[in-house]
């Protein structure tokens, strides 16, 4: 995620219930949404997964 607190870092480290509730959230935003809105707020939640499998295996050293 970007870092928003300026501490001149590209990324940082959330924790894993952080992501997953941010999922979760993001998910139940999308139900209500218009389907060409819905379609950008879950290609949004694809990203996450994706990024969060990433570092699951950067973390497991694969």
């Amino acid at each position: 995620m970007h870092d928003l607190r300026g501490k001149k870092r590209e990324w940082a480290l959330v924790r894993p219930d952080t992501t997953a509730y941010l999922r979760e959230r993001l998910t139940a935003v999308a139900d209500l949404l218009p389907s060409g809105l819905a379609a950008e707020v879950r290609a949004v939640v694809s990203d996450i997964d994706r990024d969060a499998a990433v570092v699951g295996l950067l973390r497991s050293g694969r």
